[in-house]
């Protein structure tokens, strides 16, 4: 999301055409071009998946371009209370960033129409991977979803999905949708809408005590967006598409 990524190619840098000896001076991660870098705050993200309807035989793992750079075996999970839900807490810093889980060697596949609610998919429809978004340094804990699902699979689950989850309807509109809990919240959210390259373009907190909540879109250009919830560390996303 940042102005010098270029969103139909997978966010890598990109420069204008050169006509002389150039020197590039930036910093990791950033757009500056004279060598200065800004104090970048990072994120304790944990990241959980459920195994309890999968066959384990070895390791499992996270990768993604931000954690790891897609090393699939670099960043091993574990599961040190036997409940089934494996966990890794990394570093990461604020703003979108595309994972997915490895069950011993095979990395999950995912499908943009069925999986659409967790997934993003690269402009070419090479890759559909699962995304978060981070806001500043506070802690992140993401849902427990099942290997290759974006739903929850054991019924430990439940109360935690009930007590973040949300229903976004319509997912396609052009100037209103309704996210609508399925019990009335007892503590605030925080919403953020994030664009498909991962901008963020709206936040705002939803009081407790709250059944439904209106979102007036007429102001966002027609696109992919993500609304996520955060509250306590946990956090639920639902995808938005803006039409004209």
């Amino acid at each position: 999301g940042l102005p010098c990524g270029d969103p139909s190619n997978y966010n890598d840098r990109m420069l204008g055409p050169i006509t002389a000896n150039t020197t590039i001076s930036t910093c990791f991660g950033q757009c500056s071009t004279d060598g200065s870098c800004e104090t970048v705050s990072l994120a304790s993200v944990t990241f959980r998946v459920d195994m309890a309807q999968s066959s384990v035989t070895g390791d499992v793992t996270v990768f993604g371009g931000s954690i790891n750079g897609w090393d699939n075996a670099a960043t091993p999970m574990s599961d040190p209370d036997g409940d089934g839900i494996y966990e890794v807490t990394v570093d990461l810093n604020g703003g979108g960033h595309e994972y997915k889980f490895v069950n011993s060697g095979s990395d999950e596949i995912f499908d943009p129409i069925i999986h659409g609610a967790c997934t993003v998919t690269t402009a070419d429809s090479a890759y559909t991977n699962r995304y978060l978004f981070v806001e500043g340094s506070d802690p992140v804990m993401t849902d427990a979803y099942c290997f290759n699902s974006c739903d929850l699979c054991i019924a430990d689950g439940i109360e935690e999905l009930e007590a973040i989850g949300f229903d976004l309807i319509p997912s396609v509109t052009s100037d209103e949708a309704t996210m609508r809990f399925p019990v009335v919240l007892a503590t605030s959210r925080d919403v953020y809408i994030v664009s498909f390259s991962g901008a963020l373009v709206d936040q705002f907190s939803i009081p407790s005590g709250v059944e439904s909540w209106s979102l007036n879109t007429t102001e966002y250009a027609p696109g992919i967006y993500f609304v996520n919830a955060q509250s306590a560390g946990l956090a639920t996303t639902r995808k938005l598409v803006i039409v004209q």
